[in-house]
């Protein structure tokens, strides 16, 4: 019969396979029914002590939605210019801990990053040398 077979997994109670010798495999294990055992008390990385939580009642803001063009310019140091002034807007409006107005999201918007070629290497300095291009002391980083 299947119940006095030891090689026998009980899929609807124990399934752990255990017996006297530590072996994992039932068969050589003198009690039919060991009583459990229970396991040691573990205990944990002891943790800080939390902060209680404080439910901030957070602004609701609203999606930009731009009219017209981004107003990019055609030119890549008035594009240097226009990044260098969202950045700067941008940390303003950080530091006042508020959202930007409509105004000023049409100016950031304008922020194109610095990854052209003309661009980034004009704006910031070669490693090495002293100065920027020609014509772009005034711009650059």
């Amino acid at each position: 019969m299947s119940n006095d077979d030891p090689f026998t997994l009980d899929l609807f109670g124990n399934t752990a396979l255990s017996s006297g010798l530590g072996l994992g495999v039932t068969a050589f294990s003198d009690d039919p029914s060991p009583a459990p055992t229970e396991p040691e008390p573990t205990t944990g990385p002891q943790t800080a002590p939390g902060f209680p939580r404080v439910d901030a009642c957070a602004v609701r803001g609203e999606n930009f939605v731009l009219v017209s063009d981004r107003g990019l310019a055609r030119g890549w140091k008035q594009r240097a210019r226009d990044n260098l002034a969202a950045i700067r807007l941008a940390a303003d409006i950080e530091a006042a801990d508020r959202p930007a107005t409509v105004e000023e999201q049409a100016r950031l918007i304008r922020f194109t990053g610095f990854g052209a070629s003309d661009l980034a290497n004009a704006v910031f300095r070669r490693p090495g040398e002293d100065g920027f291009r020609k014509g772009w002391d005034e711009i650059g980083l």
